[in-house]
């Protein structure tokens, strides 16, 4: 799949400020799962409501969601 600059410029106000910040971001994501693999997918959903939670901190969060990814 390619991606091309068309000058497009969209009319919903709230599409309009995605657009400009995926623009003007110097890394974007389409997919978690196609960045980083299914089983790295699967231990975000199930790390995050830990984090949330306090039960874990920021750090153990993305040692554990790094062991996971597809190198």
């Amino acid at each position: 799949m390619f991606a091309i600059q068309s000058g497009y410029i969209p009319i919903d106000p709230l599409q309009k400020q995605f657009y400009d910040l995926a623009a003007n971001s110097p890394v974007t994501a389409s997919d978690l799962q196609t960045e980083l693999g299914a089983e790295a997918t699967l231990e975000f959903a199930q790390q995050l409501g830990a984090l949330a939670l306090g039960k874990i901190t920021s750090e153990e969060f993305c040692a554990l969601v790094e062991r996971k990814i597809d190198r």
